[in-house]
């Protein structure tokens, strides 16, 4: 995804909007709001929930707006929408704590390195486990390297699973803008 910085900026921004940030929560409170986004990717990917991306833009191509019932029907609630919404929540942590997030060539692949030394042959699951234990190990001290890292795996995750994660991202975030104050949550 291109700019993460400023895309982190402007979902930071909507969740203010939305109430998400009306109170001061721990970086540990965050960290588990990102690992129930994985732990429903995983239930999504046990109860074989995928999207139908091609229906859904077929369908969408002719209304020529977004329509929520559309999105609701065909990707919401899908490993696709979960690991978005992942994604989703770890730019807005980022732009809470105003990170600038880089991922230099470098980085990219010394991250790339140790992924596929640890995944290798792993199953979706596992790969999932392994993210939920360096998101829980997420803190003030080292925040940016974890949700780069973090970033970085759910891409390669998406990249192996043929998933378009820039697609799932833009489309939940324009479905999160039809939602009500905090999508009808208390934090």
């Amino acid at each position: 995804m291109k700019d993460l910085n400023k895309k982190a900026k402007e979902i930071y921004q909507d969740n203010i909007e939305k109430g998400f940030h009306d109170k001061k929560y721990s970086i540990q409170h965050m960290a588990m709001l990102v690992i129930t986004e994985l732990s429903e990717a995983v239930e999504a990917f046990r109860k074989n929930k995928w999207s139908d991306v091609d229906y859904y833009k077929q369908i969408a191509e002719k209304n020529n707006e977004f329509d929520s019932t559309l999105f609701s029907m065909y990707i919401k609630d899908t490993v696709e929408d979960e690991l978005a919404d992942t994604y989703i929540r770890l730019l807005d942590l980022a732009g809470l704590k105003r990170l600038e997030l880089t991922i230099d060539s470098n980085t990219s692949w010394k991250l790339v390195s140790e992924y596929e030394v640890r995944m290798d042959e792993k199953s979706f699951i596992e790969k999932i486990i392994f993210i939920v234990s360096a998101v829980s190990s997420f803190n003030d001290r080292n925040i940016s390297y974890y949700i780069i890292n973090t970033l970085v795996w759910i891409e390669i995750i998406c990249e192996e699973m043929n998933i378009d994660l820039n697609f799932h991202v833009q489309e939940k975030l324009k479905f999160n803008k039809t939602r009500p104050f905090k999508h009808g949550k208390i934090c």
